[in-house]
């Protein structure tokens, strides 16, 4: 698997939260699937 552009853990989120798609990057990244 790629490289995976995420944003830091956040202790209170159950589930991980996606960074938006960086340009740098040749894969986007996943939408965040809760609000960060």
């Amino acid at each position: 698997m790629p490289m995976p552009c995420i944003a830091p853990p956040m202790p209170q989120m159950p589930m991980p939260c996606f960074a938006p798609p960086m340009p740098q990057m040749s894969m986007p990244c996943l939408p965040p699937p809760m609000p960060c």
